[in-house]
């Protein structure tokens, strides 16, 4: 008997299988915390900084910003930020619900920032863990083990622009990010009213998540939608019951100033600064398309336009194609879809929205045939690779052409999902 081996069962290898995972995803999380101790977070020091102020009663400060928005923080801030922060750091503006700030006045009182940080370095490395998980459920191919769908997501993490940015600023957007997964994961589970909670709860945070809404019309998942906009108006009474009708005003009067605004940057993949730049260089819009960071402060209207004009054709076009199809083939293609377009072609685009798209983006690629597979994937290395966008030196304007490639990769990647979409029996 002792000589005999055990023969192992599809179930055995599957807790082994996620045995791999879980170590690998718990040994990830572990560097980042240990990277990111005590590291100063821009944008998560901005929702400790309105939640300090809304504690001390100045209200009027919670949404202090520069004129235009981009260019750091607001005058008015920099006389705390030197007082919490070290030397020469700074944090941006907070562009976040009121509900979010009310909830943080209570935690400035019983902890620092850095404190604060390295809390919630814990939670977004753990929920970035998550989605990769979350993403497999959705789109990983069967014959990819789970352990090699985690390895690949957490290099796609570690190595990405997306997964860099998101870390480095310590970015609340990382929660949308698990939330919109967790959304779409919940339906396929058949699990409609988690589903749209979490996809309400997400929009509480970035208002553009709601958009994901479609998905629910388009699948007539009526219950989701149904948990979806009772959970949407709980939240919005809460918000309005902790900060009244003022701080909601100035909170859509900030949203407006970010969309007559525009910022080139390699950070922010839109389409709507990259038509601002080609502008630029025939003459159109008085900037330098030859410059690192571009503000316009206020861009002719017809960008943003155009941009919108986008993304609802796309939209539109994308319910076309599904011709009433229903079920997880193309729920999740619809979902691609919109993970793309939504930064794409909304007002800001920055390289952290890209997250969801990226964590799906080895499914939708194993459905591919293999030459067009190999060149997308080709281009979302050139575009979305830290260490390929170090070489941006060697273009003649950096980030203009820098951010128009990433926008051409991008919309080809989306073209891509439209057109699978008129192929029902591919696999996403």
């Amino acid at each position: 008997m002792s000589g005999m081996r055990a023969v192992a069962t599809p179930e055995a290898d599957g807790r082994a299988d996620l045995r791999r995972a879980a170590l690998l995803t718990g040994l990830w999380v572990a560097v980042v915390a240990f990277l990111q101790w005590n590291a100063w977070a821009p944008d998560l020091s901005a929702l400790y900084i309105a939640g300090h102020f809304w504690h001390q009663g100045d209200m009027a400060l919670v949404y202090a910003a520069p004129p235009g928005f981009f260019g750091g923080p607001a005058a008015a801030w920099r006389p705390f930020i030197a007082a919490i922060a070290p030397p020469g750091e700074t944090a941006f503006p907070f562009v976040y619900p009121p509900l979010w700030a009310a909830l943080m006045a209570p935690v400035t009182a019983l902890m620092n920032v850095t404190q604060f940080a390295n809390l919630m370095t814990l939670v977004h490395a753990g929920l970035l863990g998550a989605s990769v998980h979350l993403a497999g459920r959705l789109a990983r191919p069967a014959a990819l083990p789970l352990w090699g769908w985690t390895a690949l997501g957490l290099a796609i993490l570690s190595a990405s622009s997306a997964g860099y940015t998101a870390l480095s600023l310590n970015q609340p957007t990382i929660v949308t990010a698990f939330l919109t997964l967790l959304f779409l994961e919940r339906l396929q589970a058949g699990r409609p009213e988690t589903a749209g909670v979490a996809l309400a709860l997400a929009a509480a945070l970035k208002l553009s998540p709601a958009l994901f809404a479609v998905v629910l019309v388009a699948d007539r998942q009526f219950r989701a939608l149904a948990a979806f906009a009772l959970a949407g108006v709980l939240l919005a009474c809460a918000s309005l019951a902790l900060g009244g009708w003022e701080m909601h005003r100035a909170f859509l009067t900030l949203t407006e100033a970010i969309g007559q605004s525009s910022l080139l940057a390699v950070v922010n993949l839109s389409l709507k600064p990259a038509l601002l730049a080609l502008a630029s260089t025939l003459g159109f819009v008085a900037a330098d398309p030859t410059q690192p960071l571009i503000v316009f402060p206020a861009p002719p209207r017809w960008a943003g336009e155009v941009a919108s004009l986008c993304l609802l054709a796309t939209i539109a076009g994308a319910l076309a194609l599904l011709r009433g199809r229903r079920g997880e083939r193309a729920r999740l293609q619809l979902a691609l879809v919109l993970a793309i377009a939504v930064p794409l072609f909304g007002p800001l685009g920055w390289a952290h929205y890209y997250i969801v798209p990226l964590l799906l983006m080895p499914g939708f690629l194993a459905g591919l045939p293999r030459g067009r597979a190999l060149a997308s994937a080709i281009g979302l290395l050139a575009v979305s690779f830290t260490p390929a966008i170090r070489f941006l030196d060697l273009l003649p304007w950096p980030t203009a052409n820098f951010v128009w490639a990433a926008c051409l990769v991008w919309l080809a990647l989306l073209a891509q999902v439209l057109w699978q979409m008129r192929t029902p029996r591919r696999n996403v």
